[in-house]
Protein backbone atom coordinates (compact mmCIF):
# COMPACT_ATOMS: atom_id res chain seq x y z
CA UNK A 1 0.00 0.00 0.00
CA UNK A 2 2.80 2.42 0.88
CA UNK A 3 4.61 1.69 -2.38
CA UNK A 4 1.52 2.54 -4.44
CA UNK A 5 0.98 5.73 -2.44
CA UNK A 6 4.62 6.80 -2.90
CA UNK A 7 4.44 6.03 -6.61
CA UNK A 8 1.29 8.13 -6.98
CA UNK A 9 2.91 11.04 -5.15
CA UNK A 10 6.06 10.75 -7.27
CA UNK A 11 4.01 10.63 -10.50
CA UNK A 12 1.98 13.66 -9.43
CA UNK A 13 5.10 15.66 -8.56
CA UNK A 14 6.79 14.60 -11.80
CA UNK A 15 3.77 15.63 -13.89
CA UNK A 16 3.69 18.95 -12.08
CA UNK A 17 7.37 19.56 -12.82
CA UNK A 18 6.91 18.60 -16.47
CA UNK A 19 3.98 20.99 -16.75
CA UNK A 20 6.06 23.76 -15.21
CA UNK A 21 8.94 23.00 -17.58
CA UNK A 22 6.59 23.14 -20.58
CA UNK A 23 5.31 26.50 -19.41
CA UNK A 24 8.85 27.88 -19.05
CA UNK A 25 9.71 26.59 -22.51
CA UNK A 26 6.63 28.27 -23.97
CA UNK A 27 7.57 31.57 -22.35
CA UNK A 28 11.15 31.23 -23.61
CA UNK A 29 9.97 30.51 -27.16
CA UNK A 30 7.63 33.51 -27.10
CA UNK A 31 10.43 35.79 -25.89
CA UNK A 32 12.85 34.41 -28.48
CA UNK A 33 10.31 34.99 -31.27
CA UNK A 34 9.76 38.51 -30.01
CA UNK A 35 13.48 39.26 -30.15
CA UNK A 36 13.78 37.72 -33.61
CA UNK A 37 10.84 39.80 -34.85
CA UNK A 38 12.62 43.00 -33.80
CA UNK A 39 15.63 42.16 -35.96
CA UNK A 40 13.69 40.90 -38.95
CA UNK A 41 13.26 43.25 -41.90
CA UNK A 42 10.18 42.31 -43.97
CA UNK A 43 11.69 43.66 -47.21
CA UNK A 44 14.89 41.72 -46.63
CA UNK A 45 12.96 38.52 -45.98
CA UNK A 46 10.88 39.05 -49.12
CA UNK A 47 14.01 39.62 -51.22
CA UNK A 48 15.63 36.52 -49.73
CA UNK A 49 12.53 34.42 -50.51
CA UNK A 50 12.46 35.78 -54.06
CA UNK A 51 16.13 34.91 -54.58
CA UNK A 52 15.61 31.37 -53.24
CA UNK A 53 12.60 30.83 -55.52
CA UNK A 54 14.61 32.13 -58.47
CA UNK A 55 17.44 29.70 -57.63
CA UNK A 56 14.95 26.81 -57.42
CA UNK A 57 13.45 27.70 -60.81
CA UNK A 58 16.90 27.83 -62.40
CA UNK A 59 17.82 24.47 -60.84
CA UNK A 60 14.54 22.99 -62.12
CA UNK A 61 15.26 24.28 -65.62
CA UNK A 62 18.73 22.71 -65.53
CA UNK A 63 17.31 19.40 -64.32
CA UNK A 64 14.65 19.39 -67.04
CA UNK A 65 17.30 20.13 -69.67
CA UNK A 66 19.39 17.25 -68.35
CA UNK A 67 16.45 14.85 -68.53
CA UNK A 68 15.35 15.96 -72.02
CA UNK A 69 18.82 15.75 -73.60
Amino acid sequence: MHIIYKTLIFDTVLLGLLGLLERFLSIFRAKAHSVADRFEDPNEMLNYSFEKQHELINKLRQDITTVVT
